[in-house]
């Protein structure tokens, strides 16, 4: 498994001139002369292909290629194992895929020679198919790691994992859980979606906890002119109050926008993004809550970004899941899922395809 160590502001001088006619070996990034940063021992103006050195050995023999996919942190902060890893990728455009079963992950631990096949699923929730999957060991800032895609197998079985394998909450939003979710007015079960009609209200039993996202897929009635979704404080009454994290209609048109408010809800606390359209269609609704920013995403393409409220109010306590609906008219959800989040989000590149 490859990994690097951490990046930053390469230092020009003070590093060991032990020059072995490739590289200067290193043991941190300090130690690389300018333009270069350390990678297993030496100082590279890029890392080394992942194409370079593949494992000796095949995970299984029914299925017949596989690609590197390296994943590098770009945040400052650690990811921790079990990661919930967003690759935006169809299967079948970028794959050649049929069969979405044929796709799967494995991580190789090349001390044991050891395959693991790691936790997946497909999602077409969006325009934009992508495939999420676990991160098999923890990242600190700017590092690196590699995961083998494995395809072409022709009669591949069954994928075996749900997205309750790698969210830290994955809802259907059906047949409400009462140790889950709190309701008030009229939230209706529909089978496949729960509807929300006026004064309908719905709040997460549990709190979050920051540097998570939520992602609920919703759509919106035409008469809904006022509702939202997202974090929110917990009240006995419902009522709304601050702090609040949330995708927002307050008046009858065809846009949505994302808004934070901090702990003392006044003008200078308060923040309004650009309004964006939807349509009654299903849409994917996300608000990610780091420390020191809130991020909006539409469809999971990026919307809005607070950050300067955010430092400027307490928006590290967690909150809670709210569904709220004030209008005469209606909207309907049918799933929530809560994932961890670092920001910036971590990079992939698939390497070069190599066959049985």
């Amino acid at each position: 498994m490859l990994r690097a160590l951490p990046l930053g502001a390469l230092a020009a001088c003070s590093f060991s001139a032990d020059y072995g006619g490739t590289a200067y070996h290193c043991g941190n990034h300090d130690e690389c002369p300018a333009g270069y940063s350390c990678y297993d021992g030496l100082c590279l103006t890029q890392p080394p292909s992942v194409d370079a050195a593949p494992p000796a050995s095949w995970w299984d023999a029914a299925w017949h290629a596989r690609r590197p996919l390296v994943i590098r942190n770009q945040s400052t902060g650690p990811m921790a194992n079990g990661y919930q890893v967003e690759w935006t990728i169809d299967p079948k455009e970028d794959l050649g895929e049929t069969d979405n079963d044929a796709v799967r992950l494995v991580a190789y631990d090349s001390g044991q020679d050891l395959w693991t096949e790691i936790p997946r699923i497909i999602d077409e929730a969006a325009p934009a198919k992508r495939i999420w999957f676990r991160l098999p060991d923890a990242l600190d800032a700017d590092q690196s790691e590699v995961v083998w895609l494995y395809q072409d197998n022709p009669d591949p079985p069954s994928a075996p994992w749900a997205a309750t394998d790698l969210f830290e909450l994955a809802d259907p939003l059906m047949n409400v859980s009462p140790e889950r979710w709190v309701t008030q007015g009229a939230v209706v079960d529909e089978g496949n979606e729960l509807r929300f009609d006026q004064t309908a209200e719905m709040r997460s039993t549990d709190p979050v906890q920051v540097d998570r996202a939520v992602d609920i897929v919703a759509r919106v009635g035409a008469g809904a002119s006022r509702f939202w979704l997202g974090f929110q404080r917990e009240l006995p009454d419902f009522e709304p109050d601050v702090p609040w994290a949330v995708w927002i209609r307050r008046e009858a048109s065809d846009t949505i926008l994302p808004e934070y408010a901090g702990p003392a809800d006044t003008v200078d606390t308060r923040w309004s993004g650009t309004p964006l359209p939807i349509d009654e269609e299903n849409h994917v609704f996300t608000v990610e809550r780091l420390v020191d920013r809130v991020v909006y995403r539409l469809d999971y393409e990026l919307a809005a970004a607070d950050h300067d409220h955010a430092l400027a109010s307490d928006h590290s306590a967690p909150l809670y899941l709210r569904f709220s609906n004030t209008s005469s008219g209606s909207f309907w959800a049918s799933r929530v899922r809560v994932r961890q989040i670092v920001y910036p989000p971590p990079d992939l590149v698939l390497g070069a395809r190599e066959d049985l």
